[in-house]
C-alpha cells in the first residue's frame, strides 16, 4: 500500500522485532485467534463485540456477557429473576411494576398473568414487556452465513427450479455433516430474514449441547420480488391466497424458465425432508436420528400447516 506514518510505524515495529521463533509463534497465535473469533452478522442486525443481536432488538444494548437488550432497555440483574432488561427512563432504570393489593384476605388461586388484573387480591407482575422489564436476548455467532440451493424435483427436464437455504455444515448430504445427530430446520417469519433465523438456530443448537457438528442447522428462505431472486430460484408474489408461501401456495410461474412451472411451499419443505432422508439412507448422514422443524410467527404458521398436509410419511 501507500507509504504513511501508520505504515512506517508498523515497519519500524517489525524491523525492531526480535528474530526469535517465540515471537513469530506468538504473532501467529494472535492472528489465528482473530480468525477464530471473527463472525458475520445477518443483515439489519446489531453487532456486539461478542455476537449478533436479532432484528427484533433494533439498535440493541450490548450487555457484554453474550446477551443484549432491545433498544430502549438497559442490562440489569434483578434480585427476583436474575439477568434481565429494564426499561430506561432518563438516567434511571425502571423497576418492575406490580398490580397493588385490592383488598385484604386470603390470596386467590394462581391465575394466568393476562387475567391477573381481574383477580381481586392478586399481586403479580404484569406481562413481560409491559411491566418495564423483559428477558435478555442471547447473541448468536454463526461464523459465516453460507447459502446453498436445493434442486426441486418438480422442475421440468433441463429447466431446474432451485430453492435457497442456509446451512452450517454444507449442502444436505455433505460429508461435513457426518457427525450430525439432529437436523434443525428453522423457518423465518414474514420478514423473510432467514439469515437471522439461521444465526439464532446455530446458537440455540450450541446452547442445547449440540455444537461441534452434532447439529445440522438449515434455514429455508422463501423469497418474494422485493428480495431480488436470481434466475431459476423460486419465489412467491406474496399475495393472498395465490402467492401466500406460508399457506402452501404455488410459487410464481415467472420464476421458471418456461413461465409455467410452479411448486408448492409445502412441497419445498417435503423436498428438504426427502433430501435429509436420502442422505441418511445413502450413509451420508449416518448419525442422524431426529429432524426438528421450528418456526416463529409466519414461520410457525407454515410449519403447523405443513405438518398437516406433508406427503412425507413419518419415520417407522
Amino acid at each position: 500500500g501507500k507509504w504513511s506514518p501508520l505504515n512506517a510505524s508498523w515497519a519500524a515495529t517489525l524491523t525492531a522485532a526480535p528474530a526469535h521463533p517465540t515471537y513469530y509463534g506468538m504473532m501467529a497465535a494472535v492472528f489465528q485467534r482473530r480468525r477464530r473469533d471473527a463472525f458475520v452478522c445477518p443483515a439489519n442486525t446489531h453487532r456486539c463485540a461478542d455476537g449478533c443481536a436479532p432484528v427484533e432488538a433494533g439498535a440493541a444494548v450490548c450487555c457484554g456477557d453474550g446477551t443484549a437488550c432491545a433498544s430502549g432497555y438497559r442490562c440489569a440483574d434483578r434480585p427476583s429473576f436474575g439477568p434481565a432488561c429494564v426499561r430506561a427512563r432518563g438516567d434511571r432504570e425502571a423497576a418492575p411494576e406490580f398490580i397493588p393489593e385490592a383488598a385484604p384476605g386470603p390470596r386467590p388461586e394462581p391465575v394466568p398473568v393476562l387475567a391477573a388484573a381481574e383477580a381481586p387480591g392478586a399481586a403479580v407482575p404484569l406481562p413481560m414487556g409491559t411491566a418495564g422489564w423483559e428477558l435478555r436476548y442471547h447473541l448468536c455467532r454463526a461464523g459465516a452465513l453460507p447459502l446453498h440451493r436445493l434442486a426441486l424435483p418438480a422442475a421440468p427436464p433441463g429447466q431446474p427450479l432451485l430453492f435457497p437455504y442456509y446451512s452450517n455444515l454444507g449442502p444436505v448430504g455433505h460429508h461435513a455433516a457426518a457427525s450430525a445427530e439432529v437436523a434443525l430446520i428453522v423457518q423465518h417469519g414474514s420478514g423473510r430474514n432467514a439469515d437471522d433465523y439461521f444465526c439464532s438456530g446455530v446458537q440455540a443448537a450450541a446452547m442445547a449441547g449440540l455444537g461441534g457438528g452434532r447439529a445440522l442447522v438449515l434455514a429455508p428462505r422463501f423469497m418474494e420480488p422485493a428480495d431480488g431472486p436470481p434466475p431459476s430460484v423460486v419465489w412467491w408474489n406474496g399475495t393472498f391466497p395465490e402467492g401466500c408461501w406460508r399457506c402452501g401456495a404455488e410459487s410464481d410461474p415467472r420464476a421458471s424458465r418456461d413461465g409455467r412451472s410452479t411448486v408448492s411451499s409445502f412441497a419445498v419443505l417435503d423436498a428438504l425432508l426427502d433430501a435429509l432422508g436420502a442422505a441418511k439412507t445413502s450413509g451420508a448422514l449416518p448419525s442422524l436420528r431426529r429432524v426438528v422443524l421450528a418456526g416463529h410467527s409466519s414461520g410457525g404458521q407454515i410449519v403447523q400447516r405443513h405438518a398437516i398436509f406433508s406427503r412425507v410419511p413419518p419415520p417407522p
